[in-house]
């Protein structure tokens, strides 16, 4: 069946992918951030029902979505300028997701110490991950075989939606079930992000550091 054929693919690019720790990174370094953001767009919600310094639940939705809108489009038109530059695509895909983890704790901390935080913290969470977008894809494209680069982008939408989605449900069930504020919420799967993230980080430059090193004897 076409669900079969298309999780085999989906396999086989991953295990392709396993075997390139570069390739691996790019692959996979937004699920971290799916599972910072999810979290981050229910309290956004949430905030934006309870600031009323914006007037309204609606106005501030739509304000706080659009400079998020706005900042997709300014991370990748500075994300060009710095390529052109010499900085290299994997290096600004890494600082990139440092800028969006921290961007995100911006706003978390809005929440908490003045609202006033919360336009510019959607407006650099904007830039970051829309960086973060242009320099993995960038990434997939320069390393994936021609190909398998529908695959190996299939499964990086996956992986991204999947903690994006179970990122959404945590933070959620934290509210629900313990009681927590939704910035609480937030900022514990923001920390569960930033920790997958080191974590991916390490394992792929260990995996280098070996892949690297000759053999003795």
């Amino acid at each position: 069946s076409a669900v079969t054929t298309a999780t085999r693919d989906m396999r086989g690019a991953l295990r392709h992918a396993a075997d390139r720790p570069a390739l691996f990174e790019a692959v996979l370094t937004k699920a971290p951030l799916g599972l910072a953001g999810g979290a981050g767009w229910l309290l956004l919600n949430v905030t934006a029902y309870e600031a009323t310094i914006f007037g309204s639940a609606a106005l501030a939705l739509g304000l706080l979505q659009s400079l998020r809108g706005v900042g997709t489009g300014v991370g990748p038109a500075l994300a060009k300028r710095l390529m052109a530059s010499g900085w290299s695509a994997r290096g600004l895909m890494r600082k990139s997701a440092a800028f969006t983890f921290a961007s995100i704790a911006l706003f978390i901390a809005a929440t908490f110490a003045g609202l006033w935080l919360l336009v510019p913290a959607a407006l650099l969470w904007g830039m970051g991950s829309g960086g973060g977008w242009v320099f993995s894809y960038t990434e997939i494209q320069r390393r994936g075989p021609d190909e398998m680069l529908g695959r190996l982008a299939s499964v990086d939408m996956l992986a991204f939606t999947l903690c994006m989605s179970a990122s959404a449900l945590g933070a959620a069930l934290l509210i629900d079930t313990l009681a927590l504020s939704a910035s609480a919420g937030a900022a514990i799967l923001l920390v569960a992000g930033a920790a997958l993230y080191v974590a991916l980080r390490a394992w792929t430059t260990s995996l280098e550091t070996l892949t690297a090193t000759p053999s003795v004897g």
